[in-house]
């Protein structure tokens, strides 16, 4: 019955809902959070066998977000099932009482309480779905292990993305010599967005210096799961999301970008 339990609220799973940190299955969000792993006193080697399961299945659970066709439930489903089928190799029958128990208590919370969980959700490797400005080779996440990484998805026509502009300038100036690296990735939205020449000269224009991947393929937005220009996600130094912000971060009297510095600034510690 308790895996029964389980896998019946996995509905809500499929896409983590429009933010990797709001809507997902309690459950999943307990997996990775720390915090609960220590306090059901799990062993050190099953935390790396734990990590290295959860790593995989973010990557596969992804690009599921933000859709619900009946196709995608069925494949998550299976997803979520095999899934299963691991973590129980992991846990003890008592540890995942427990966690249902956690599980149960936390899912009628805000979502920012859900954030508090220190979740960790892997990244996708950037993927060469076009070719690459401001930077003298491609980029991978893996060579930036041990620095902080703000990614940023945007169309250059998107009005919506253009009000982030004055965020990420301050950005590019604030953190210039820190150990932080700024990425954006530009998706077209529309036929113009397609032009190498034009994405090279607005981002010129925009006044952007930081190293941009055209993802002339829409490859790796569809390896993140996303639907909305912009996105803005903040890495850890071990490749991990530790927040994402869809939309303006100043949308409305929104303070996106103060708490997104916070975050970072926060990162820049550990």
């Amino acid at each position: 019955m308790l895996f029964f339990s389980l896998a019946s609220v996995h509905l809500s799973l499929s896409g983590f809902a429009a933010d990797p940190f709001e809507g997902a299955d309690p459950v999943w969000n307990l997996l990775h959070s720390p915090t609960v792993q220590k306090s059901l006193l799990i062993t050190s080697p099953k935390k790396k066998k734990l990590r290295s399961l959860l790593d995989r299945y973010d990557i596969e659970f992804l690009p599921y977000r933000n859709q619900s066709s009946d196709k995608t439930q069925a494949e998550v489903q299976e997803l979520w099932n095999k899934m299963l089928a691991e973590v129980k190799q992991i846990f003890s029958l008592t540890q995942w009482n427990s966690l249902t128990q956690i599980a149960q208590k936390i899912q009628a919370q805000p979502a920012d309480h859900k954030r508090h969980l220190g979740l960790r959700i892997k990244a996708p490797e950037l993927q060469e779905s076009g070719p690459w400005i401001n930077t003298e080779k491609p980029l991978q996440l893996s060579d930036l292990h041990g620095t902080v990484v703000i990614l940023h998805f945007y169309a250059f026509g998107c009005i919506n993305c253009k009000n982030n502009y004055p965020v990420y300038l301050d950005w590019q100036e604030r953190f210039k010599y820190e150990n932080v690296a700024i990425i954006g990735i530009q998706t077209p939205e529309t036929k113009a967005e397609h032009d190498i020449g034009l994405i090279r000269k607005r981002s010129e224009e925009a006044g952007f210096t930081f190293p941009i991947l055209a993802d002339i393929e829409k490859t790796n937005w569809q390896a993140w799961g996303n639907s909305m220009w912009p996105s803005v996600y903040v890495l850890d130094k071990q490749g991990y999301i530790r927040e994402f912000w869809p939309g303006e971060l100043r949308w409305e009297g929104a303070t996106g970008d103060k708490y997104l510095q916070q975050q970072i600034e926060m990162l820049m510690k550990e």
